[in-house]
Parts: C-alpha cells; structure tokens; sequence
C-alpha cells in the first residue's frame, strides 16, 4: 500500500466536509499513507479539509503530504464550498455535467503567486505542519520564472520545509519543467506516464488512470467482455470501477516502482477498487493483458 496515494481533488469542506472526512479515514484504514493534495483541490478547500480530517495523524512520519502550486483556487471557493452537497444532490436527479465554479483558475490568473516559496507556507500554514513531503509544479510555468523557481525549490529543501521536489500534469508539460528545474526535481507525476521518460527521475507517479479504463469500456479492444464474462459475479464493483482496477491491478505488476494516485467519491467505491485490483481473477488478466494497456495507452503513444 506504500505505492498508492490518495487524490484529494474531490476533498471538499463546507457541506461536503463530514463525506471528505470519512473518505479520509476509510484511506488510512486500508493502509494508505500518501497523499496527493493542491491549493485549488476541493474549490480551493482540500488542503485544509485534509488536515482537519487527518487530526493529529498528519503528524506521523508515515503520512506523506504532497501538494503543488501554479494553480490558484477559485474565487469564493470556500463559500461555494457549502453548496457542494446540496448540488451533488441536484446533479444525481438531474444528470447534469460539473458546475462550473468547480473548474481550475489558470497559472496565470492575478490569484497566483510566482514564488515556490510563498506557496510552500501558503499550503503549510493551511495544515498546520512544518514539513511538506513533497511540493509539485501543478502545470508548466513561464518560461522567465523557472530559474527562480528551481533556486526557491532548492532553498525550501535545503531548510527542510520540503522533503522532495518535481512536477505535475500532462507529459509533454512535464518534461518541460523537468529539463527548467534539472538537479532539484525528484518526482514525475504525469497521467499514465511513459516508463522510458525521465529515466533520472527518483519516484514516478500515475494519476487519471480512468483514462485506460474509460478506452477499455469503448471496447477499443476485446477486454472489456473477457472482463465482465469472466467476473460476471462480482458484486463490488459496477462496469467503470472493474475497469479501473483491472488498470490499476495492470500497473502494480507491470510498473511495481511508480506510485498509483486512486480517486474516489466515497468509501464504498475506494475499498471496491483497492479489493477489486487485488482479485486473483483480475490479476491474473492483468499479468496477460497489461502490457497492452501500458503500450496502447493515448498519453503514452503520444509521448513516443
């Protein structure tokens, strides 16, 4: 369970505060220790809806906090934040798409800061700890700030504020950032990320891995009905959840390295797929198809 991390975009405080907290517990139950968290996850509410919820376990030396800047928080997002769950309530009647006040400010919205170190005791001061496990670039920077940047990431973990440092989102950003920042830059965390990409790169992480396990239900190749025929009795999962842990079961065997970030709305759905992705039935499909998931991957075909 060390190489799964949590995605907190969906932690949320105001209405959805006591939802977040017990998907919070439900993680560290199931043995989860990481967890991946931004100033603009949860409308701007996540970093410090995790801290509360985590209480004094944040403290423990086995929890490790990553969170990233570049984005800024929406406007008004903790008030909006108390419209959450009357909206989820809304959404599930209605069928309708994301409100969107949930969308990301772009890194170049006036509400962001171009100081890592500034955003560093933002998110800091919004945990209450004085040590982050990870800071992240949340998209590609401007090109005239990097080496700003890199000299603040570099003092931040000289100090200790951060233990390590790198970069988030799409692959081709990514390497970007890592080629601005060489030297100080530890971690690649990109969306089913290339395993020849970044060769140097100390921890790589996956993330948005619905994006497999959404071309799998397309029945872009013959899985999807060899998965549902032969796991016609299980009864944990629905078709996407399945998906998702015959991906997520792919990536632990064939990438056993990196670190998977799982997403989930309730606790329900995130003990199915950690269950799910340690089925035997499911396993052993993933030890025969895996490599075409990882090889036939869009972000990956693309890269290469």
């Amino acid at each position: 369970m060390n190489k799964i991390a949590l995605g907190c975009h969906n932690l949320t405080g105001g209405s959805s505060y006591r939802r977040s907290e017990r998907l919070v517990h439900c993680a560290l139950d199931l043995g989860i220790r990481r967890f991946d968290v931004a100033p603009s996850y949860g409308l701007g509410t996540a970093e410090n809806t995790l801290a509360k919820a985590l209480g004094r376990r944040r403290l423990d030396p086995e929890v490790d906090i990553t969170t990233k800047f570049g984005i800024a928080p929406p406007k008004y997002g903790p008030l909006l934040a108390w419209f959450r769950e009357p909206y989820r309530s809304l959404r599930g009647r209605c069928k309708s798409a994301s409100l969107p006040i949930t969308r990301q400010a772009s890194a170049s919205s006036a509400g962001w800061k171009k100081s890592a170190k500034a955003a560093a005791s933002a998110s800091l001061i919004n945990m209450n700890l004085d040590r982050l496990g990870g800071l992240l670039t949340h998209e590609r920077l401007p090109s005239e700030v990097t080496n700003h940047i890199r000299d603040e990431l570099a003092e931040l973990i000289h100090v200790g504020r951060i233990g390590r440092a790198g970069c988030s989102g799409e692959i081709e950003n990514v390497s970007a950032m890592l080629d601005n920042i060489n030297g100080v830059a530890s971690i690649a965390q990109i969306s089913v990320l290339d395993r020849h990409c970044a060769p140097d790169i100390a921890e790589k992480r996956y993330f948005q891995l619905g994006h497999l396990a959404t071309r799998i239900l397309e029945g872009e190749d013959m899985l999807a009905p060899a998965l549902k025929k032969i796991l016609s009795g299980v009864d944990y999962l629905n078709d996407v959840g399945l998906a998702y842990a015959y991906v997520l079961a792919c990536l632990r065997h064939h990438s056993p390295d990196i670190v998977c970030i799982v997403n989930a709305s309730n606790c329900e759905r995130l003990s199915a797929l950690l269950k799910g992705s340690e089925d035997p039935r499911i396993q052993a499909i993933a030890l025969t198809n895996g490599n075409w998931v990882l090889e036939k991957s869009p972000i990956v075909s693309r890269a290469r």
